[in-house]
């Protein structure tokens, strides 16, 4: 995982909608995170309130949502996991723990573990599974990229989410 670019500032509303603190985003949000997630992946780069990479009050501009409002400022940074994206698949070609050989999974999440590696969720419609925190250099998949069929299955994940987002 390497590092791009310089550090990210992030108000306070948009470190907890990418922490997974919040249980919405606002439009301004959704649309920093949809930029800067196709560059890759944010990843908190803060230790603690009143520590390095916090500033209680500040008047720069979000770098996320563009919000020129003053309050508190949470440093990120912007990473790539080798080019690992939400919507790619990847084929099991092993039997793991957790995996079925010769079957196809969906990225539908990326993160840094509490171990620091990279890791993902996989979802299979075809199992109707989803196997959480997996490592992105597991040795039991293939990774084979953006595909039509992973964006058709995130989005389906997407859309039956909107229809009833308490499943």
């Amino acid at each position: 995982m390497t590092r791009v670019g310089d550090e990210l500032w992030f108000c306070e509303h948009c470190t907890y909608a990418y922490n997974g603190v919040a249980t919405g985003m606002s439009d301004a949000v959704a649309t920093g995170r949809t930029r800067l997630d196709a560059i890759g992946r944010v990843a908190p780069d803060y230790e603690a309130l009143e520590t390095e990479g916090y500033v209680e009050f500040s008047e720069r501009t979000c770098d996320c949502c563009g919000s020129d409002r003053g309050g508190s400022r949470h440093r990120h940074a912007l990473c790539n996991d080798g080019g690992v994206k939400v919507g790619h698949q990847f084929r099991a070609r092993d039997v793991g723990e957790c995996f079925e050989p010769g079957h196809t999974y969906t990225v539908c999440n990326v993160y840094t573990g509490s171990d620091g590696a990279p890791r993902m969720d996989l979802t299979s419609e075809l199992l109707d599974t989803t196997v959480a925190e997996v490592r992105i250099d597991d040795p039991a998949l293939d990774h084979l990229g953006p595909t039509a069929e992973g964006s058709a299955t995130i989005a389906r994940m997407y859309a039956r989410y909107e229809r009833n987002p308490h499943d």
